[in-house]
């Protein structure tokens, strides 16, 4: 044995810690919450079933659930015990986005079958991510039922169903979003610009397939030149006898420009310049 003096060790992760304060109770009696039932999750492991509250127990200062081992009908194999299940929640000391409620085989444990991100005081209904890792899966859901022993009522049954039948509203699409889409699924007129929608003058071709006056993106990218003071630089215009005064050098041919700025496509604001001319 060690020193007596030394620290205890500290409780395994998966220890259970009695509450403090006294649970609430419902009008009839019963423990608010004391059942949950799950419905809609898939996969190789059934999470589908009631679970009891484990009185007295917490995990990470959430109560914990545990579903009951009672028999199931499997086609082609007859009925059979449910393998052990557990609802449990994990704070943030692994980070946030580990913290959130968990279904796994026993409390604590590092297998999850179904995982629900976020901190709160009791199992989410919607949002059951089945693997843990994946997208939100739509009909799974998660929502407190009263009973004595983890039993639940036909009400509450067919109100599960209802549930799983539940279709979340899709939200309307915003006006600018619903004309971008217009612009690209409408053909464009041939040869008119979708800038100035004048006959198209030395056409350039955009990325998102939409054609316009090259004069304009020369415009939008239009290379800024230092500014010098007018005297120095119209005494070297004339010296050199190349320019009139107030003109800029011309550009070589084929020299790339300095953009100041990138042109956008009227009809798609997420398309930039990319010089195609034809």
């Amino acid at each position: 044995r060690g020193n007596s003096s030394s620290p205890p060790p500290p409780p395994p992760p998966d220890s259970k810690v009695s509450g403090s304060s006294s649970p609430r109770r419902d009008a009839s009696g019963e423990v608010e919450g004391s059942c949950l039932l799950a419905q809609g999750f898939l996969g190789p492991q059934s999470l589908d079933g009631r679970y009891a509250l484990v009185p007295g127990a917490l995990h990470h200062g959430r109560a914990i659930f545990r579903r009951p081992r009672e028999k199931e009908h499997v086609p082609g194999r007859g009925r059979r015990l449910k393998s052990p299940a557990v609802l449990f929640f994990w704070d943030e000391r692994d980070g946030l986005q580990h913290c959130g409620w968990c279904f796994g085989p026993h409390v604590g444990s590092k297998t999850l079958w179904a995982f629900n991100p976020g901190d709160v005081e009791t199992p989410p209904v919607v949002g059951w991510r089945q693997p843990w890792f994946s997208e939100v899966l739509p009909s799974a859901r998660v929502f407190p039922v009263g009973g004595r022993d983890a039993t639940a009522t036909l009400e509450e049954e067919r109100r599960a169903s209802e549930l799983l039948g539940a279709e979340v509203t899709p939200p309307e699409v915003s006006g600018s979003l619903a004309k971008t889409l217009a612009a690209f699924q409408s053909p464009q007129p041939l040869n008119i610009c979708v800038d100035c929608r004048c006959p198209i003058r030395s056409p350039c071709a955009l990325p998102c397939g939409h054609l316009v006056c090259l004069e304009h993106v020369n415009q939008a990218n239009a290379p800024q030149a230092p500014q010098a003071p007018a005297e120095p630089l119209a005494a070297s215009e004339r010296a050199s006898g190349q320019h009139g005064a107030g003109e800029a050098p011309a550009r070589a041919e084929g020299a790339p420009a300095r953009a100041v700025g990138q042109y956008k496509c009227p009809c798609a604001p997420e398309c930039h310049t990319y010089l195609q001319n034809g």
